[in-house]
């Protein structure tokens, strides 16, 4: 596993600390990445005040290569 910076991260999973987010291939108006929160849909910001910092933060790429490795959630109907 290596780290990189959010704006070299591949598009795909990504782990920063404990939250597991996803980045896009695209970027938005003023040119910063489209980030993630997995469990929520949310924006990820990961502590950042300001793009620059969230751009700077250092995630760790993941990849998923079988899944089999995944974990299903039964949500029950209303």
């Amino acid at each position: 596993m290596f780290a990189c910076r959010l704006d070299h991260c591949p598009p795909g999973l990504f782990l920063a600390g404990d939250c597991l987010g996803f980045k896009s291939e695209y970027r938005n108006e003023r040119g910063t990445c489209e980030a993630y929160v997995v469990s929520s849909g949310e924006f990820f910001w990961g502590g950042a005040k300001n793009a620059e910092e969230r751009e700077a933060l250092m995630v760790t790429p993941v990849e998923i290569t079988d899944a089999s490795a995944l974990r299903l959630v039964s949500i029950e109907s209303e």
